[in-house]
């Protein structure tokens, strides 16, 4: 009886686990291209994202991937701390829509420190080598 026991949790275990990796994966890829942002690493943003990404910031203005690491670059948008909260995400075969808000700190070219609060989507894709990239993104502030 034991032995049937044993087996049965280390079934449903291997079950739960193999469920979450999907999501463990494209956690870690949020986290990733988070840092990536505040770090201002181009070639992890290049990783985590999409030659045709579509990236709209909360003042309307839309940027394209080349767009969207060059401004980071530059420093037209600085990020000094970046903050998520209130994660959800919703799957789709090898899509993923993620939703959260978004706390930072900023010093953005020619501009004081300030404090932003948003709320965001993000739109992941699997790639052909099964890594989560990001595809595209609004903001809106609240």
């Amino acid at each position: 009886m034991n032995k049937i026991w044993l087996l049965t949790v280390f079934i449903i275990l291997t079950t739960v686990n193999l469920k979450a990796q999907p999501n463990n994966d494209l956690l870690q890829a949020i986290e990733r291209f988070r840092k990536a942002i505040i770090d201002i690493d181009e070639d992890k943003l290049d990783q985590l994202t999409f030659s045709n990404l579509s990236y709209g910031h909360s003042n309307g203005h839309i940027e394209n991937k080349t767009e969207f690491i060059k401004s980071l670059e530059t420093g037209k948008y600085n990020f000094l701390s970046i903050v998520l909260t209130d994660q959800t995400v919703i799957h789709s075969g090898n899509i993923a829509i993620v939703r959260h808000g978004l706390s930072a700190d900023t010093h953005d070219l020619g501009k004081s420190e300030a404090k932003l609060k948003l709320h965001v989507l993000t739109v992941w894709e699997k790639d052909k080598s099964r890594k989560w990239r990001l595809l595209a993104r609004q903001a809106v502030r609240i």
